[in-house]
């Protein structure tokens, strides 16, 4: 947020929770910047809004719902583990449907130029996420993502995907990835490098990606 969020910048917080990071970045951005907080419970929207309310933040816009690839209705399994579920399949008896939208067109309905930092946590459906963000990364209209890495057991028996997926699209449109785990930085340049950085069985770890 230091590096990339001045007066007038752009954050979208996917996977908002109860907004911590969000009602931060709008006091960043300012009046004139505009935050976008989506979170597909709705108990985090309603916590999201009563923020923005008691601080006065109308650039902060609270979106009830999920990201992925394409704009629809998907199942959300609320019971395991919060995170949209991205097939029918995969859906338990007491998911709920909740919409899902694109990161694309997002930023086609709000006219956004720029968006200088998105914070992405998607229980590991963060691929998903960025193939609905083609257009925003092939033209660099996206500047920085600080992206939550999870350990590719959990991305697997949660999605039935790899945690390269996100990764290897990022490289595919030029994007430098760098992981922060215990202090230190490794750049992602092969899937082996995963290996390196869950070696130790952690549950998660940051990315941190940008335009090479």
């Amino acid at each position: 947020m230091d590096e990339h969020l001045a007066e007038g910048a752009v954050f979208i917080d996917v996977g908002a929770h109860v907004g911590v990071y969000s009602v931060l970045a709008a006091k960043r951005v300012g009046s004139q910047g505009k935050v976008f907080a989506i979170e597909p419970q709705s108990v985090g929207i309603a916590a999201i809004e009563i923020s923005a309310a008691l601080n006065g933040f109308t650039h902060l816009h609270a979106i009830l719902g999920a990201v992925g690839k394409t704009a629809g209705l998907i199942p959300l399994d609320l019971e395991s583990f919060g995170a949209a579920v991205v097939d029918q399949s995969r859906a338990r008896e007491n998911s709920t449907l909740v919409q899902c939208l694109a990161l694309d067109d997002l930023a086609t309905q709000n006219s956004l130029a720029k968006i200088h930092l998105l914070k992405l946590d998607a229980g590991g459906n963060e691929a998903e996420v960025l193939l609905g963000a083609k257009e925003l990364l092939r033209s660099r209209q996206l500047q920085a993502i600080v992206m939550k890495l999870y350990h590719p057991d959990v991305i697997h028996q949660r999605f039935g995907k790899t945690t390269w997926d996100a990764i290897a699209w990022l490289h595919s449109h030029e994007y430098t990835t760098d992981a922060v785990f215990h202090g230190k930085v490794l750049g992602l340049q092969a899937v082996e490098d995963l290996s390196k950085i869950f070696s130790d069985g952690s549950y998660c770890h940051i990315l941190i990606a940008r335009p090479a």
